[in-house]
């Protein structure tokens, strides 16, 4: 007899876990520090993207932030995550370099992609003090099809 798994079911208690991982002990999660970018110009993030398919950063007093997470937090469908808040604000740099965002990047700091989405529409940082605050969600579902 054989069995393959075909829908695994993940207790609380593990993904919880994984998630305090990614917020207390980074590299024990296998990860760095996360850090979060905004994108000027890219495709919307999909599993084969590359960090050097996006244009990053462009406005004046950008900087990638390395978010504050919160600990782990239900989600729905009986899934949990973490949230963490990335906040990106113009300076009085003068000249002011505006800049129109289409979206953010989780990664390890450098060249590693961790996730990402693509905004509704895009957000502009155009002057001094205008600011885009990204709440990050890391997802880890409890219910994981293999098929």
């Amino acid at each position: 007899m054989y069995w393959q798994t075909k829908s695994f079911v993940f207790l609380r208690s593990l993904v919880a876990a994984f998630l305090g991982a990614l917020i207390t002990r980074p590299a024990g999660a296998l990860t760095t520090t996360m850090t979060v970018f905004l994108f000027t110009d890219g495709p919307a993030p999909g599993t084969s993207t590359d960090i050097t398919d996006y244009t990053l950063g462009g406005s004046s007093g950008y900087v990638a932030v390395a978010p504050t997470f919160s600990g782990v937090i239900n989600l729905a469908n009986g899934n949990i995550g973490i949230l963490g808040s990335a906040l990106f604000v113009g300076d009085d740099t003068d000249p002011f370099v505006p800049a129109t965002y289409l979206g953010y990047l989780v990664t390890n700091g450098t060249t590693t992609i961790y996730g990402g989405e693509s905004f509704d529409e895009p957000m502009g940082i155009g002057a001094d003090g205008d600011f885009i605050e990204v709440d990050v969600v890391v997802p880890l579902p409890l219910n994981v099809a293999t098929e």
